[in-house]
């Protein structure tokens, strides 16, 4: 017996979800998108601030989008130009410190730039 929850979804069903980053955050999202293919249409977008607007209202014109992702001062920038609902996401202290400790590896001097307010975790 196939219940609703194991049957196979329509792709006409699926939310479709579009990541936004000018950033190496897009190489992320790309392989992120694939364990979550089975449940969401994912599509990865290489743009930034007012050529990612410009883009993403084209795009809108013929397809359909249920949510962006974004972070930073990129993502704050699509929330309040776009009426469609925009998701930001704040890296947290393991992602801060798995950075910091890869760049600890090519080079001494490491900055972080932050937008709007600090990490709490680096903080501590």
């Amino acid at each position: 017996m196939t219940t609703a929850h194991s049957a196979p979804r329509d792709n006409s069903d699926k939310p479709v979800i579009w990541t936004v980053s000018v950033t190496r955050l897009f190489e992320l999202f790309r392989d992120i998108s694939l364990e979550f293919d089975h449940l969401a249409t994912i599509t990865p977008i290489q743009l930034g601030f007012e050529k990612a607007v410009t883009y993403i209202r084209k795009k809108l014109a013929t397809e359909r989008c249920d949510a962006i992702i974004a972070a930073g001062s990129n993502g704050a920038y699509l929330k309040s130009r776009l009426s469609i609902p925009v998701i930001l996401i704040k890296p947290s202290g393991f992602d801060v410190l798995q950075a910091l400790a890869k760049a600890g590896k090519l080079t001494s001097s490491i900055g972080i730039v932050t937008y709007q307010e600090t990490i709490p975790a680096l903080l501590a």
